[in-house]
């Protein structure tokens, strides 16, 4: 089973003041059989091409970014980040739950 996966790292959980839930950590723990996507360190320079600016700015605003998402699951007592295609992020007092994305769930029919 493939599963996009976002995993914060103990200084980012550190800095902000944020644990994850209990149930985070058995998820992780039980995940033996899965395969935890992005394994690979991003390409921050392809990326920053692609939106046409400069690597150092692009890496800048990314760090502003997840700066700012820490923030939030910090400062607010329920908050809900959703990644789209990568998942959702939920905080609850400062305890962090990681919902992934499975590739293998049904799409929802579309409207027309």
């Amino acid at each position: 089973m493939r599963i996009l996966y976002v995993r914060l790292s103990e200084t980012f959980l550190g800095q902000h003041q944020l644990m994850y839930k209990p149930e985070m950590a058995e998820f992780e723990q039980e995940a033996k059989n899965l395969i935890m996507e992005p394994l690979t360190k991003p390409n921050f320079a392809t990326m920053a091409k692609n939106a046409q600016v400069d690597k150092g700015i692009f890496q800048t605003v990314l760090q502003n970014i997840i700066h700012c998402t820490g923030e939030l699951l910090a400062e607010n007592n329920i908050v809900e980040i959703d990644l789209q295609e990568m998942g959702k992020f939920f905080s609850n007092n400062r305890q962090v739950l990681y919902d992934p994305l499975n590739k293998l769930k049904p799409n929802a029919p579309q409207g027309k």
